[in-house]
Parts: structure tokens; C-alpha cells; sequence
């Protein structure tokens, strides 16, 4: 039939190395598969140049005017980086809270400013199709998210309230 009598197939090849050369078939389509499904950075991955904006509320006077453009952006928690600040706008601070009638009102808190910062870097921009997002260095990142971001030397508090796909 298939095997002769020294135990290989088709008089060719030992069964014991064609079990081998199937088993690595099966890792390798596994491996491929998860890097395809999960949308893992891998080396193959094709990157896009992302725009990601922040706005920071409150950040102290001095540390807001230390940030600058060409500054490295990362996440600490993760370390991911997500790009270099390409544009930088400080304005008061605003702080929310309410006054004597119990209304909800912004002021601005001396000492404090508020940062709208442009940032430029390369992830995966995911259009809402999977996970909707972006993704930089692994990490998800999602408009409205709330996160300490390391801009040069400083740490800032902001959210993320608009990415775009530079094309």
C-alpha cells in the first residue's frame, strides 16, 4: 500500500519524519492565524502614520510649557509609544465644579493650564472593524480614554478625544 516494508511512505520518506514535517505545518498555520485574528503588531504588520489629539485639563503652568514640538509621546504603563508631538496649544486651565446654586460651572484654576497636543506616530488605525481604535506597540487605545502620558521629560493626565489616518 502506502508503506514498504522499511516503514516509509510511498518508499520515500520514514513515517516518523512525515509526522514532523506535518506537525511543523500545523504550529506554523496556528502561529499565522493568531497573528492575523488578534491583530498583533507583528514585523509583517503594514503600519499607518496616525494623528492622535489629547486635551489635558489641568496640568501645572510649568509643565505645560516644557512640552514641545518633536517631544516623544508614550504610554507608561504599557510603553508604547505613541508618536511626536507636532503641534502644542495652552490655554487656562478648566476646572469643573459647581457653584452656590448647585449648577455645573468651568473656571480655570491659577497655576494650571490646559494642553491640546497633536501627536504623529505609526499603529494600526482599525476603522471600527474588529476592535474599533487604534493600536500602538500592542496596546489599544479608543477615543474618550482617559490615561497618564510621558511627552518628553513631563507626565500629563489627558484623554484621547480624536485619532485620524494620515493618508
Amino acid at each position: 500500500m502506502f508503506f514498504d516494508n522499511k516503514g516509509k511512505l510511498f518508499g520515500k520518506v520514514n513515517i516518523i519524519d512525515a509526522c514532523i514535517i506535518l506537525l511543523l505545518i500545523v504550529v506554523i498555520a496556528v502561529v499565522g492565524f493568531k497573528f492575523i485574528k488578534g491583530k498583533t503588531i507583528s514585523p509583517f504588520t503594514e503600519l499607518d502614520n496616525i494623528q492622535t489629539e489629547f486635551f489635558c485639563e489641568e496640568v501645572p503652568d510649568a509643565v505645560g510649557r516644557e512640552i514641545k514640538i518633536g517631544d516623544l509621546v508614550k504610554d507608561p504603563i504599557t510603553n508604547a509609544v505613541i508618536g511626536h508631538v507636532m503641534d502644542v496649544k495652552v490655554k487656562e486651565s478648566m476646572s469643573y465644579g459647581t457653584d452656590s446654586s448647585g449648577k455645573w460651572v468651568v473656571s480655570s484654576k491659577a497655576g494650571y493650564v490646559s494642553i491640546t497636543m497633536t501627536v504623529e506616530g505609526s499603529g494600526v488605525y482599525n476603522d471600527g472593524k474588529s476592535k474599533g481604535g487604534i493600536t500602538f506597540d500592542n496596546s489599544d487605545f479608543w477615543i474618550g480614554r482617559g490615561m497618564e502620558l510621558r511627552v518628553g521629560n513631563e507626565v500629563l493626565i489627558g484623554r484621547i478625544y480624536k485619532f485620524t489616518k494620515i493618508v
